[in-house]
């Protein structure tokens, strides 16, 4: 049997949690400034009506009649299970008649479905490999906060190097110091950073004073550079570095300036996430060795998810009562805590702040539509995998509306607290939030580190923003494992739903050992390219044949029907002009200027090489390809009309 969820709070935490996860946090805020502010609120929305909402309840509503995973959804029956009499005696008219019209459409749809549903399963093998490797990251910075001060804080580090330069008293220190008559010597042993954090990035008394004006190292000239050397020579003697200054330092200060005075400032977070946590090489092509702490804790990840899912839905419903609430609990102490910080308003206002020409370029509206459809997580196959085990009769109607609605709070509550720290970070290192704000990997495990540094306690922040991305990508993950072992249990009922348990584990082992790679020292470029290639174009495809093909071949009337059977009422006007027209109307718009705008694959300042773009477009091909090609099987198999 393939059971049921044990309430309807289990079903809406799992949705909530597969929904909801680390795009929310680190993608939707720099999207939100980066195009227009508060004006991008209006095509997020709008967006969220015409194509979000429309795929989601339509992939809530497949999977819940249908009572399959993603490789059976299409053609498969309900399954009817614990159900009482009157329950039964009221469900069966409505068994009988799916029954007559399934079997008139089913030579029909058959042959493209299954290739759909085999593409959302490849989709999600992929996705399974690289997300649980950045699910280590976070715990790797989770472990690493458990101390009295993070080992990001400060540069005097074995990773660190030259150009490290730390935000914390970065301009009222050297100020501070230079003003002070009494000023303490200078701490000799520690002027590898120390020396860095008094004479760059800021205003110092000391410069201001031999050079006659306020100097401010982002925008160095020859000239203030010649005017440093003096100001050098006086902070020198001013600090007692005179007697036993090292000579390499005064050869590199005068060799090398860009050294000591780096046109862009690269903090300890940024130094600990690449040369400490990934250790990562100069390119691609070179993998160097396994990274065996991340490996370890790759492996502890694979456990923790396999326990939470070794009773299927019984116990991943059980865990997400922590995992999909915790991180409520966590933005909003991040939040209060931000507001107490100088700077946190000026952030929510540069958040919320409307830029309207923005509206009027074809690239916020492409990017609305991309957010909304994927921080749903729809076309992953997860929404159609845990909507298959609710009851027939469920109202996936509400839940559908509820689930959708708590995403996009998420993501607007995450930007406000998000943006409240970064303009904190701003205040601090006295420059524009535009400098600071980033998105992605580097917001979660740079920016926002170095942020925790500037805060009372800070370890205690860290473990907090840490077992938050933790818990959502956990959810993420249950979701996603679930829609695998699901997906092949349906297609092979007899040889492994009773060895469900065993067979989960043999997933989680086969996706651990595949995923070793990613772990490597060059792994990270790996992890990128599957990010941007097999979390973009396959999903959008497979979103849109999905749509068409339940419009125009299954039929539109006919799906209505089936969610009437369910819920009781007919779905309006709305859903079916979104569903066979608006909604692949929008998907396809994101398609062909995806790929109107395409560029070949960057990572910071790295090109990747041609090869790689290749492989990128493989991945791509190797799910997309199973729709075609499962068409293809099945028209040679059956006999009958496409209509």
């Amino acid at each position: 049997e393939r059971g049921n969820w044990t309430n309807k709070a289990e079903f809406l935490l799992s949705m909530i949690g597969y929904a909801v996860g680390l795009g929310n946090v680190w993608r939707f805020p720099y999207l939100a400034f980066e195009n227009g502010g508060g004006a991008f609120l209006i095509p997020y929305l709008t967006m969220l009506v015409l194509a979000g909402l429309p795929i989601f309840f339509l992939e809530v509503s497949l999977g819940q009649f249908c009572s399959q995973g993603p490789l059976g959804a299409f053609n498969g029956v309900p399954l009817v299970k614990a159900l009482t009499s009157l329950e039964f005696a009221s469900i069966y008219k409505t068994c009988i008649s799916y029954l007559i019209h399934q079997l008139n459409g089913f030579k029909s749809t058959f042959h493209f479905h299954q290739g759909l549903g085999a593409a959302m399963v490849v989709v999600s093998v992929y996705v399974g490999i690289y997300y649980n490797v950045v699910i280590s990251y976070t715990l790797y910075f989770l472990f690493s906060s458990f101390t009295s001060e993070l080992p990001w804080a400060r540069c005097n580090n074995q990773w660190n190097t030259q150009a490290c330069v730390h935000s914390s008293s970065i301009y009222n220190k050297g100020l501070q110091k230079g003003k002070e008559s009494n000023a303490p010597k200078y701490p000799k042993r520690a002027y590898q950073s120390e020396l860095q954090l008094e004479l760059c990035y800021g205003y110092t008394a000391i410069f201001t004073f031999y050079c006659g004006y306020s100097v401010k190292f982002d925008s160095i000239n020859s000239n203030i550079r010649t005017c440093l050397k003096f100001g050098y020579k006086a902070f020198s003697r001013t600090y007692n570095l005179t007697g036993n200054l090292p000579t390499n330092i005064s050869q590199r200060f005068n060799a090398n300036l860009s050294t000591i005075f780096p046109s862009k400032r690269v903090s300890p977070s940024e130094e600990y996430w690449n040369f400490k946590v990934l250790e990562k090489t100069n390119n691609i092509e070179n993998l160097g060795k396994i990274r065996w702490e991340l490996a370890l804790i790759l492996l502890l990840a694979w456990i923790i998810i396999y326990g939470c899912l070794i009773k299927g839905i019984k116990s991943s419903g059980k865990a997400v009562y922590f995992t999909a609430t915790f991180p409520y609990v966590v933005l909003t102490i991040l939040l209060a805590r931000a507001f107490t910080l100088e700077g946190a308003m000026d952030g929510v206002f540069y958040f919320f702040n409307p830029k309207w020409d923005k509206l009027l370029t074809a690239k916020v509206w492409k990017d609305a539509a991309t957010q909304i459809f994927y921080s749903l997580s729809a076309s992953w196959g997860g929404l159609i995998t845990l909507s298959s085990y609710n009851k027939f009769n469920n109202n996936c109607y509400r839940d559908s509306i509820i689930v959708v609605i708590t995403n996009s709070f998420t993501s607007i509550f995450a930007g406000v607290t998000i943006f409240a720290v970064i303009g904190f970070m701003a205040h601090v290192l006295k420059t524009d939030i535009a400098s600071v704000a980033a998105d992605g990997p580097g917001l979660a495990f740079v920016v926002y580190p170095e942020a925790l540094t500037q805060m009372p306690v800070s370890p205690l922040w860290s473990v907090l923003f840490f077992l938050m991305l933790f818990t959502l990508g956990l959810d993420t993950m249950f979701a996603t494992l679930e829609t695998i072992v699901t997906s092949l249990t349906d297609a092979f009922p007899r040889q492994l739903r009773h060895q469900k348990c065993i067979f989960t584990l043999a997933v989680c082992v086969f996706l651990l050992l595949i995923g070793l790679p990613l772990v490597t020292q060059g792994g990270f470029y790996y992890l990128h390219l599957l990010d941007s290639y097999v979390a973009s174009y396959s999903l959008i495809v497979c979103a849109i044949v999905e749509m068409l093909s339940i419009s125009y071949i299954y039929g539109l009337n006919r799906f209505c029907d089936d969610i009437k059977m369910m819920t009781g009422r007919r779905p309006n006007v709305y859903w079916r002009v979104t569903w066979s027209l608006v909604s692949p109307a929008v998907l396809t718009f994101i398609l062909v200027y995806s790929i109107a705008n395409y560029k070949p694959l960057k990572l910071d300042d790295y090109s990747f090489p041609v090869w790689a773009n290749v492989l990128g477009w493989f991945t791509v091909a190797s799910s997309v390809l199973c729709i075609p090609v499962g068409a293809a099987l099945e028209v040679g198999r059956n006999s009958g009309s496409f209509l």
